[in-house]
């Protein structure tokens, strides 16, 4: 499965840019909607001292990513991951909301 890298490094949300072969997935999209993410290029060797390291897809939604940054930063990748999948679960939600009213209001 493939999935899009997110990165925390002083307060700021990362991602690398479509150009780069960055999916455009429905969760990199709902997470660019609900935070201000700043679009990078980064190599990996910069990628490393980042606060938190995240990845997303539609499989598992957002989970941390360890082993790139210091196992110190594991704690603040798994809470970072943490409030990714609040926010994809409640937007889910929104829209299942929605495309239920739409249903209903068809059917009458």
């Amino acid at each position: 499965a493939s999935a899009n890298l997110f990165w925390q490094k002083d307060g700021y949300l990362f991602t690398p840019p479509l150009s780069t072969g960055a999916l455009a997935g429905t969760r990199r999209h709902l997470i660019m909607q609900e935070y201000e993410v700043v679009e990078s290029l980064e190599t990996a060797d910069q990628i490393r001292h980042a606060d938190a390291l995240v990845a997303t897809n539609s499989a598992y939604g957002a989970f941390a990513v360890s082993g790139l940054v210091p196992a110190s930063h594991d704690h603040a990748s798994q809470k970072l991951a943490q409030q990714l999948r609040e926010i994809l679960e409640k937007r889910e939600q929104q829209e299942l909301a929605s495309q239920q009213s739409e249903w209903l209001v068809s059917l009458n």
